[in-house]
């Protein structure tokens, strides 16, 4: 018998490909594109923390709205990564503290204002962000909602029973992704300087990490004595962190593979006209004052 003959049939090339989850990154990237995305796969980003070279199984970004004149952009970028595998995902929820602050999701360059207010002979300067001033805190499914899912957990069989095994989600799946979600901010983010009118750009930018998974999505309220279950097109995941590097609370959308062109179309997308809708109405506020005093958080 030749080599050749020995080789793989397409049908084994192909399954080898599903079982490896590449099939499912070019799916997953078709479908964004589709979509009206800029996509591009296996998209290289730098660890800022250990300034090694990671990568992301799917980028795909949009530009929503653009002013040349007044130098403003509206965009949304997709930082996808994918799972393939048979074994269902279960989720706890439970109501969550509103950090009050923006989340980490967002960048908008002129991301606050400042008033002022006397009261008793002293004046205050209160700090308002532009997220809130836009109203989009009741519009984001990030944060119009109190019950997100605290804990995730895979789901194992053995025999006729199921166990759950947590280890490896958290180094796996919400490091990584908080830490490419702050590489890709970084080009964007605002500069330790004061604004220029005539160079920088104005942008509002949202940025959506998020795991599309092959298995099922289960999520059980944790506040409940005997939790009822319910199987879930998406799931919002959060979690808070307190490194050297970085704080913050970070949001993770877990996306059942079949309802991806829905949660983008309906979901992210319909949310992103919303901004848009607002941006529009006074796009004079979003755009900060000459000389204006940058952050320089992260």
């Amino acid at each position: 018998m030749s080599e050749r003959d020995d080789g793989p049939s397409p049908e084994q090339v192909l399954q080898a490909l599903e079982s490896a989850g590449h099939l499912l990154e070019q799916e997953v990237a078709t479908r964004l594109a589709d979509l009206g995305y800029s996509v591009s796969t296996s998209r290289a980003f730098t660890d800022q923390d250990e300034g090694k070279s990671r990568e992301l199984d799917v980028f795909a970004h949009k530009e929503l709205y653009r002013n040349d004149e007044k130098r403003l952009r509206v965009g949304l970028t997709l930082l996808v990564e994918c799972k393939n595998t048979s074994a269902p995902l279960a989720f706890l929820t439970r109501p969550v503290r509103d950090p009050g602050r923006p989340p980490e999701e967002f960048v908008i360059t002129y991301h606050s204002r400042e008033e002022r207010e006397v009261r008793g002979g002293e004046t205050y300067i209160l700090t308002r962000p532009t997220f809130d001033e836009l109203g989009l805190r009741g519009e984001y499914w990030g944060t119009a909602e109190a019950v997100r899912a605290v804990h995730v957990s895979r789901l194992d069989r053995k025999g006729s029973a199921w166990s759950t095994v947590n280890t490896g989600v958290f180094d796996s799946l919400t490091w990584p992704m908080a830490k490419a979600l702050r590489a890709f901010k970084s080009p964007i983010r605002n500069p330790n300087r004061g604004f220029d009118a005539k160079r920088d750009w104005s942008h509002v930018a949202l940025f959506v990490p998020m795991v599309v998974s092959a298995s099922r999505l289960f999520v059980a309220d944790g506040t409940q004595l005997h939790p009822t279950v319910a199987e879930m097109p998406f799931v919002r995941f959060q979690r808070e962190f307190k490194a050297k590097s970085f704080q913050g609370v970070f949001g993770l959308d877990f996306v059942q593979r079949d309802s991806l062109t829905w949660f983008v179309r309906d979901v992210v997308d319909a949310f992103g006209s919303e901004v848009v809708r607002r941006v529009r109405a006074d796009e004079d506020a979003l755009i900060p004052p000459d000389k204006w005093a940058m952050w320089t958080d992260w």
